[in-house]
């Protein structure tokens, strides 16, 4: 989840910033307005990744993914 991690005030400014741009678009808010500003997620791959699935912790972190 692209969310996870984030305060209520991350999801507040979120909202408002969502909202800022329909508005702006004199358009209904919708999906794509508050996916627009989520932070990109960043693939892991190749030794690095290895290394972290080594640590317990994270393979249970990316279990519940």
């Amino acid at each position: 989840m692209q969310t996870r991690g984030m305060t209520g005030a991350d999801l507040a400014k979120l909202v408002r910033d969502a909202k800022r741009a329909a508005r702006l678009r004199r358009e209904p808010l919708n999906l794509s307005d508050l996916t627009a500003n989520l932070p990109e997620l960043v693939p892991l791959a190749g030794d690095f990744r290895k290394s972290l699935l080594s640590t317990r912790p994270v393979m249970q972190l990316l279990a519940d993914v």
